[in-house]
């Protein structure tokens, strides 16, 4: 609150709006007067040297204030005469309301003409009164979305309490489509109501009139865009449930700006979401530990190496110092001395003190919480280092000082990562004024345990002195959220970007570019001038739809590219949509699509004359997994087409894309290395070693690097757009595969970075939305909403490829009957996925009546009963012929899929049953329905798991992609009775009871598997003793001979 000797002073000055300087000029001439008269008079007063220099600094100190009192208090009232038609404002007024600047940068006069971040906070006391009549005590606030407010709310100044609740109602549910501005309510009780209106983008103002000064916004760098991230105290988290995200993605936007603000929010909401349940399970666990007896190590003791030259015997694998036993356990081993910790059980942690730091550690370890007791902060001056060159001084001051975590012990390299997010505070309480929020910037410690970080949130240099103890928390890794949110910075413009305003709203290309620049045309729209005509482009397509002998809908989507290339069409919309149901060669056509631009690329080449440029005709592949990727490459090989480049890592490329790959993701030489240890992996087949030789042997001659930059198609995921590589590269022509199942932020990484003009997306919106871990949504236009489904809602029409080539029509007809209004056809008949085992259906349900789930401390489930019988369907799979690569198990809960590889491992003993000698246990792929989507197996046995409850077994995406994995078998194993509360999974029983043998019971059925491997072991024996009984008779022959 602002005091009424202030009010006073800032009234009287702001009644002189034609003598603005006037105030400070006479606040000049008295303090010079009083400094001069204070010193006169004290050295006549013969007044001791000490009182003569406390009054010259009372009046410069007298001076100071009155001259700020006056830049921050002094306010001009708006002029009446102002034209306002062409600049929306919004104006308030209140009655009996105090304002109140809160600045989180110094004043204005300090910075130069930048204010920062201004906050206009207006605490409205009880039965206040809310109007917009006049000014806001002098602060005008420019934005266009600002007229909306002031014509559709009107109030005057006898507004009651209760009209009230419905202003602020307007105003909580206002949200700016500019963001200029952003409006919230806080309080919701009439004694004390609050709003605040924040700077929050880059290109609002915020317009102070000082004379004839005006002082605009600082534009924010990536840095400080994070300044929302915030670790939650203790009191923040008691009593508190973990938050669900609100935000809502709307379909369409009114420009770029207000597209990345609500993008970045959004991703900060989850971020600072998985902060509250980390700090919630943190201070839990500390609440339950006794640290009466806890005193933190000084650092002589905690970093010998640092002081002195004390031995240590090597960290335990958990992590922690380690001292020298014996081994006490009877055997060969006995008495031998080796390095081991004495970690404590989790009751004898909670039952005793934890008085050192170890103890700490090991006791939030127990409790899933990744800490690092008495680390040590680091600041390091770019001098500081050894052996470091000559720089000239004005060189050095560009660098800042590296920032460091010293830990106190080391996990093992894979822990770590870069763009890690740690939690660093001087104390055990991880107060907020003594915590900050920080990023790894490498992918993990130095020789000295140390990691590098980068402050996001709560860092102020003046707090953290070198050498502080601290402690540590490793969150885990947003790499894809931090590079989200970089990327929503730096990239997502318009200008650099012109497939943007496309995905802002369907017509705003044609009304916004169309006004502002008439006739304007993107340098990839010139190129296209002198291409092929409608004609010619439609002509080519026919060609290559009798060609490759595309289906319907694939030619339809075809078609729909040559009409994206066409110059002559300025009203072609620069998006396609391909939803590509299962099976339905999505990758194929993709290939297909991308061999058509690459002939449309090389006619228009051998069109333009010498001196045209062409180098920004490219083509880039991008997907979220490193399978989908490499599946369209793949296709481009078997077509005979090779001119193409994989950027990525090494080990998640498949091997027959090695040779024309460019590994980015750290050194020459560590590539080199990954490389050649590939080729000691003893399940390489020939073929792949020839693979992974020649792309050593591109790898040395950097063949591939020099290709990068005049190949025209790359092929990259989403999560590799950022390598270093790829930078200042153009492709105006992007296809998306997998479209549904990637977030709208990660969508934009390879779209707003490579200057995308034509965008291509393939996905299925009827199968699995994005996996969003660490926080859960309540609705699902959030986050969780991919560009795909917001552009179906926005208007644009998607070609359905219909026809499926993967399922057995019996197998299809369940997802085509329940998810696609039967609109699917079958590309393939029942003969071309025939019975594996002839004695197993190829649908079936089977009913485990007895089974039982069981929850386990993660919320996961597991069920014995179930996971016996699938261990029984999978070794009668085994007897009777079929590969373990043939075979895969999809469980509905992360549990079960332990419970399943567990039995399996017991029971996988090749010694004692002969169909397991020479195979792998690991070719059978266990896994839940989000890590198999995408993937297809010839057999599938689905495991329900749940017998009370259906939870998320009823949602209708897990259970399309489910459904949909099998090519010639499908076993569902479930308890019936409880699936049959739910209407779908009715349906599914349904199906399978009205098919012959397709419904039956998992007791009686396990029972005849057990039959069907005694005979398949019996006939193998028979067939080994009439083997044996023919080589005696042959060797008896020939002895006789």
């Amino acid at each position: 609150m602002v005091s009424n000797k202030r009010d006073t002073n800032r009234l009287s000055m702001s009644c002189c709006p034609n003598t603005p300087y006037l105030s400070i000029y006479l606040s000049i001439y008295l303090s010079i007067y009083l400094s001069i008269y204070l010193s006169i008079s004290s050295f006549s007063n013969n007044l001791s040297l000490p009182i003569s220099r406390t009054a010259a600094a009372l009046s410069i100190y007298l001076y100071i204030y009155i001259y700020n009192l006056h830049e921050e208090k002094r306010i001009q009232p708006l002029p009446k005469h102002q034209d306002f038609e062409h600049q929306q404002r919004l104006i308030l007024q209140t009655k009996s309301v105090s304002l109140q600047r809160e600045n989180s940068l110094p004043h204005p006069s300090r910075l130069k003409g930048n204010i920062g971040k201004s906050i206009l906070r207006l605490d409205l006391p009880k039965n206040s009164l809310l109007s917009r009549t006049a000014d806001l005590n002098g602060y005008r606030m420019h934005g266009s979305v600002f007229s909306d407010m002031v014509k559709r709310t009107k109030a005057s100044n006898n507004t009651k309490v209760n009209n009230f609740k419905e202003e602020k109602r307007d105003l909580q549910n206002f949200h700016n489509s500019t963001d200029s501005f952003s409006l919230h309510g806080k309080d919701n009780a009439l004694h004390t109501e609050e709003f605040q209106i924040g700077l929050n983008s880059t290109e609002a103002k915020l317009v102070k009139r000082t004379g004839m000064d005006t002082y605009s916004s600082r534009k924010k760098t990536w840095k400080h865009k994070h300044e929302e991230l915030k670790f939650p105290s203790q009191q923040d988290v008691a009593g508190n449930m973990v938050p669900k995200r609100r935000m809502v993605i709307p379909v369409t936007f009114q420009n770029v700006t207000e597209y990345k603000n609500i993008l970045t929010s959004v991703l900060k909401e989850h971020l600072n979401i998985i902060l509250f349940e980390l700090s919630s399970n943190y201070h839990n666990s500390m609440s339950k530990a006794d640290l009466s007896s806890y005193q933190q190590s000084s650092i002589s003791n905690k970093y010998p190496l640092a002081t002195g030259s004390q031995h240590q015997y090597p960290n335990c694998n958990c992590g922690l110092s380690s001292k020298m036993i014996q081994v006490r356990k009877d055997g060969k081993n006995k008495k031998t001395p080796r390095t081991s910790s004495s970690p404590l059980t989790p009751l004898r942690l909670h039952s005793s003190k934890l008085c050192d730091g170890n103890s700490i550690n090991i006791y939030l370890r127990h409790c899933h919480i990744m800490f690092y007791c008495e680390s040590l902060f680091v600041r390091q001056s770019p001098w500081e280092k050894k052996n470091r060159k000559y720089q000239q001084q004005f060189e050095c001051k560009k660098q800042k000082d590296r920032l460091y975590i010293r830990l106190s012990f080391k996990d093992s390299s894979g822990c770590y990562s870069k763009d890690d997010l740690w939690i660093i505070s001087k104390n055990l309480n991880f107060e907020p004024s003594a915590t900050f929020i920080a990023r790894s910037v490498f992918y993990g410690p130095n020789s000295n345990s140390e990691i590098q970080i980068e402050p996001l949130a709560g860092y102020f240099p003046s707090n953290w002195n070198t050498d502080t103890v601290c402690h540590a928390i490793l969150a885990g890794n947003v790499s894809t959220e931090l590079s989200c949110l970089m990327n929503l910075q730096e990239h997502v413009t318009i200008s650099s970007s012109p497939i943007i305003s496309s995905l802002l709203h369907r017509k705003y290309m044609t009304t916004q570019w169309t006004r502002m620049m008439p006739g304007f045309k993107t340098p990839f729209q010139c190129q296209k001038l002198p291409k092929y005509s409608s004609h010619e482009l439609a002509s080519l397509a026919e060609k290559y739809v009798t060609f490759w002998k595309l289906n319907s809908g694939q030619a339809k989507a075809l078609k729909n590219v040559a009409s994206l290339l066409d110059s002559c069409e300025s009203d072609n919309s620069p998006i396609i949509l391909i939803h590509g149901v299962f099976g339905s060669g999505k990758s194929y056509l993709l290939a297909i699509i991308v061999l058509y631009l690459l002939d449309v690329i090389e006619v228009h080449q051998a069109m333009k004359s010498a001196a045209y440029s062409i180098k920004d005709e490219k083509i880039l592949i991008s997907s979220t997994t490193n399978v989908a990727v490499d599946r369209i490459l793949l296709y481009l090989l078997e077509f005979g087409c090779s001119e193409f480049i994989r950027v990525g890592s090494v080990k998640k490329i498949a091997k027959p894309i090695l040779p024309f790959s460019v590994h980015a993701t750290s050194t020459d030489n560590h590539n080199l290395k990954e490389l050649q240890e590939m080729l000691k992996e003893e399940n390489l087949s020939k073929i792949e070693k020839q693979y992974v030789r020649k792309s050593i042997e591109m790898h040395k001659l950097g063949i591939n690097k020099k290709k990068l930059h005049a190949v025209k198609v790359v092929g990259v995921t989403c999560a590799s757009c950022s390598f270093t590589c790829l930078e200042k590269m153009n492709f105006p022509i992007a296809l998306l595969d997998e479209c549904s199942q990637m977030t709208e932020p990660a969508s934009l990484l390879p779209l707003a970075r490579f200057g995308c003009e034509k965008l291509l997306l393939v996905g299925d919106p009827m199968q699995l939305d994005p996996t969003i871990q660490g926080s859960e949504a309540e609705n699902e236009d959030g986050l969780e909403q991919s560009l795909f489904d917001r552009l179906l809602k926005m208007g644009h029409e998607s070609v359905l490829l219909q026809r499926q080539y993967r399922c057995h029509p019996a197998i299809s007809h369940i997802a085509n009957t329940l998810f696609y209004g039967r609109q699917l056809e079958d590309g393939i008949k029942e003969k071309d996925r025939p019975k594996l085992v002839h004695e197993l259906p190829t649908l079936c349900f089977y009913d485990v009546s007895e089974g039982k789930e069981i929850c386990e401390s993660s919320g996961s489930f597991y069920n014995t009963e179930e996971t016996g019988f699938v261990i029984s369907i999978i070794l009668a799979l085994l007897s009777c012929g079929v590969e373990p690569t043939s075979i895969g198990v999809i469980a509905l809960y992360k549990s079960q899929t332990y419970q399943i590889n567990k039995k399996l491992l017991e029971s996988w003993q090749p010694q004692d049953n002969k169909f397991l000698k020479g195979k792998s246990m690991k070719s059978i792929q266990v896994s839940t329905v989000d890590a198999f989507q995408g993937g297809e197996r010839d057999v599938i046995i689905l495991s329900c798991v749940r017998t009370s409850h259906t939870g998320f077994v009823n949602n209708n995406k897990r259970m399309n992609v489910a459904l949909t994995r099998a090519r010639n078998h499908l076993f569902i194993i479930g308890k019936c009775s409880n699936l049959c509360t739910d209407e779908t999974w009715s349906k599914v029983i349904q199906i399978c009871q009205d098919s012959p043998n397709s419904f039956q019971s998992a007791k009686q059925a396990k029972i005849k598997l057990q039959d069907l491997c005694s005979h398949a072991l019996m006939t193998v024996d028979g067939e080994e003793e009439k083997s044996v009984g023919t080589k005696k008779k042959k060797h008896t022959e020939m002895a006789l001979c």
